[in-house]
Protein backbone atom coordinates (compact mmCIF):
# COMPACT_ATOMS: atom_id res chain seq x y z
CA UNK A 1 0.00 0.00 0.00
CA UNK A 2 1.13 3.35 -1.06
CA UNK A 3 0.94 6.18 1.26
CA UNK A 4 -0.69 9.01 -0.99
CA UNK A 5 -1.75 12.31 0.85
CA UNK A 6 -5.58 11.15 0.48
CA UNK A 7 -4.64 7.89 3.08
CA UNK A 8 -2.81 10.72 5.31
CA UNK A 9 -4.84 12.81 8.42
CA UNK A 10 -3.29 16.11 7.40
CA UNK A 11 -5.47 18.59 9.45
CA UNK A 12 -5.11 19.37 13.25
CA UNK A 13 -8.63 18.81 13.53
CA UNK A 14 -9.18 15.50 12.39
CA UNK A 15 -6.46 14.64 14.94
CA UNK A 16 -8.77 15.90 17.53
CA UNK A 17 -11.45 14.35 15.86
CA UNK A 18 -10.15 11.30 16.47
CA UNK A 19 -9.44 11.91 19.53
CA UNK A 20 -12.41 13.09 20.61
CA UNK A 21 -15.06 10.51 18.99
CA UNK A 22 -12.53 7.21 18.95
CA UNK A 23 -11.10 5.09 21.70
CA UNK A 24 -7.66 4.78 22.40
CA UNK A 25 -5.13 1.94 23.76
CA UNK A 26 -1.62 2.49 24.75
CA UNK A 27 1.35 0.16 24.43
CA UNK A 28 4.89 0.31 25.42
CA UNK A 29 6.25 1.61 22.50
CA UNK A 30 2.53 3.28 20.67
CA UNK A 31 -1.10 4.93 21.52
CA UNK A 32 -3.05 4.38 19.32
CA UNK A 33 -6.76 5.83 18.72
CA UNK A 34 -9.04 4.94 16.18
CA UNK A 35 -12.59 6.49 15.18
CA UNK A 36 -14.90 4.70 12.73
CA UNK A 37 -18.00 5.37 11.03
CA UNK A 38 -16.77 7.73 8.51
CA UNK A 39 -18.62 6.16 5.58
CA UNK A 40 -16.92 4.21 2.79
CA UNK A 41 -14.54 6.71 2.33
CA UNK A 42 -10.73 4.71 2.10
CA UNK A 43 -8.96 4.34 5.90
CA UNK A 44 -6.98 7.52 6.57
CA UNK A 45 -3.54 7.12 8.92
CA UNK A 46 -1.98 9.46 10.78
CA UNK A 47 1.34 9.33 13.27
CA UNK A 48 2.70 11.84 16.00
CA UNK A 49 5.87 11.95 17.19
CA UNK A 50 7.19 14.41 19.67
CA UNK A 51 10.10 15.89 20.37
CA UNK A 52 10.12 13.50 23.91
CA UNK A 53 11.25 11.06 21.15
CA UNK A 54 14.61 12.69 20.49
CA UNK A 55 16.05 14.88 18.17
CA UNK A 56 14.70 14.96 14.58
CA UNK A 57 16.74 12.12 13.43
CA UNK A 58 15.01 10.41 15.90
CA UNK A 59 12.10 11.37 15.17
CA UNK A 60 11.95 10.83 11.39
CA UNK A 61 13.24 7.63 12.21
CA UNK A 62 10.41 6.36 14.09
CA UNK A 63 7.95 8.50 11.78
CA UNK A 64 9.56 6.35 8.57
CA UNK A 65 9.03 2.47 10.57
CA UNK A 66 5.48 3.43 11.78
CA UNK A 67 5.11 4.38 7.90
CA UNK A 68 6.34 1.06 6.65
CA UNK A 69 4.06 -0.61 9.06
CA UNK A 70 1.10 0.70 7.65
CA UNK A 71 2.17 0.88 3.91
CA UNK A 72 2.44 -3.08 5.36
CA UNK A 73 -0.74 -3.59 6.97
CA UNK A 74 -2.75 -0.83 6.12
CA UNK A 75 -4.96 -2.57 3.64
CA UNK A 76 -6.63 -4.67 6.29
CA UNK A 77 -8.23 -1.75 7.71
CA UNK A 78 -11.91 -1.71 7.18
CA UNK A 79 -13.26 1.76 5.30
CA UNK A 80 -13.98 4.40 6.87
CA UNK A 81 -11.38 3.49 9.75
CA UNK A 82 -8.92 6.74 11.03
CA UNK A 83 -6.13 5.64 13.15
CA UNK A 84 -3.87 8.20 14.63
CA UNK A 85 -0.74 6.34 15.67
CA UNK A 86 1.50 8.44 18.69
CA UNK A 87 5.37 6.91 19.16
CA UNK A 88 6.19 7.08 22.37
CA UNK A 89 10.31 7.74 23.47
CA UNK A 90 10.68 4.08 23.51
CA UNK A 91 9.76 3.44 19.93
CA UNK A 92 12.76 5.26 18.46
CA UNK A 93 15.13 2.28 20.12
CA UNK A 94 12.62 -0.10 19.58
CA UNK A 95 12.98 -3.14 16.70
CA UNK A 96 11.29 -3.17 14.00
CA UNK A 97 9.29 -6.36 14.60
CA UNK A 98 8.11 -4.98 18.08
CA UNK A 99 6.91 -2.01 16.19
CA UNK A 100 5.08 -4.01 13.63
CA UNK A 101 3.66 -6.53 16.07
CA UNK A 102 2.34 -3.63 18.63
CA UNK A 103 0.88 -1.68 15.97
CA UNK A 104 -1.23 -4.83 14.80
CA UNK A 105 -2.02 -5.78 17.96
CA UNK A 106 -3.42 -2.05 19.27
CA UNK A 107 -4.98 -2.00 15.86
CA UNK A 108 -7.14 -5.47 16.70
CA UNK A 109 -8.28 -4.32 19.85
CA UNK A 110 -9.37 -1.18 18.98
CA UNK A 111 -11.08 -2.65 15.79
CA UNK A 112 -12.53 -5.43 17.81
CA UNK A 113 -13.88 -2.81 20.76
CA UNK A 114 -15.33 -0.66 18.42
CA UNK A 115 -17.01 -3.59 16.36
CA UNK A 116 -18.64 -4.65 19.88
CA UNK A 117 -20.03 -1.70 20.77
CA UNK A 118 -22.33 -0.84 17.79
Amino acid sequence: MQFPRERRLTESGEFRQVRSDGHSKAGSSLVMGVSTGHGDAPARFGIITTKRIGNAVARNRARRRIRAVIQESGEKIPPGTRIVTIARHRAATAPYAKLRSEWLWLTRKLLDSTESAR
